[in-house]
């Protein structure tokens, strides 16, 4: 066994024994979180790890496991949920020979055994690294919808009235992460009366859901039903109003507003 410093407050042992594997300890922050390192000395071939994930709202929903590799050297991971009976095998991208393992947050606290090896059975006395740490980062998109008005001719009746529809096309919007997950919608914009009994919709062209919300004067409208929907952000989203009131209204420079979060490792596969 041979101990690594990573940094000046954490210092991690790889070990060598299978039946006794090293404890990487998860540390609390916006989500738990932890590090560990290793180097094979002379005539080592097998470090071993073991970690433990929960399932309360303080762990990520999707762990990933993070091998970097020194130069030269093609080092893998293999992680084991024998309470489950999973194997986890470390996927890697081109230009690269860090690999990443994504775990889902299991239902009950959970203990995982992390093998490190070299892949082509070339060693080398340089370090490694391991990071666990939250798959998902944070992100936000803004947009206008066109046309920049939609208009409801409104009538007194027990049927609704519908407006004109405007739609924002994020299908090819490269600002936008490929994995990004829908985690909260707003949509903004002047509406010329305050008349009551009058609702939005919205849909996503990709996911095909379809959710409503009430529409008032000088308010932002926040759709319940896509908080937290971890559906497809880069879709076709389209938007109307409907309303019961007997008066002609508008509804002018719509915008939307999307948080979402996204894979941070998409292009490992």
């Amino acid at each position: 066994m041979m101990v690594v410093t990573i940094n000046a407050s954490v210092v991690n042992a790889a070990s060598t024994d299978e039946g006794n594997p090293t404890v990487i300890t998860l540390i609390s922050g916006s989500t738990m979180s932890g590090s560990a390192a290793g180097i094979f000395a002379e005539g080592e071939t097998d470090h071993y790890f073991k970690f433990s994930l929960g399932s309360s709202s303080s762990y990520p929903d999707v762990m990933a496991v993070y091998l970097t590799n020194p130069d030269g050297c093609n080092y893998q991971m293999e992680i084991t949920d024998p309470q489950n009976g999973i194997i986890y095998r470390g996927i890697g991208k081109a230009g690269t020979n860090d690999k990443v393992i994504k775990i889902p947050k299991p239902r009950t606290m959970t203990t995982y055994y992390l093998h490190v090896y070299a892949a082509d059975g070339i060693y080398n006395k340089k370090v490694y690294s391991i990071s666990l740490d939250n798959l998902y980062v944070k992100g936000k998109y803004t947009g206008s919808f066109s046309p920049k008005k939609i208009t409801n001719p409104g009538k007194a009746t027990l049927d609704p009235v519908y407006s004109s529809v405007a739609t924002i096309d994020l299908r090819r919007t490269s600002s936008i992460p490929d994995s990004a997950e829908v985690t909260e919608v707003e949509v903004s914009g002047t509406l010329s009366y305050n008349i009551g009994n009058t609702w939005m919709e919205i849909d996503n062209s990709i996911s095909g859901s379809h959710n409503e919300a009430r529409l008032n004067k000088g308010y932002n409208t926040s759709f319940s039903g896509l908080r937290n929907s971890y559906e497809p952000v880069k879709a076709i989203w389209s938007i109307d109003y409907y309303t019961y009131a007997g008066m002609s209204t508008t509804f002018t420079n719509p915008q939307i507003a999307i948080s979402y979060r996204y894979d941070k490792y998409e292009e490992f596969s």
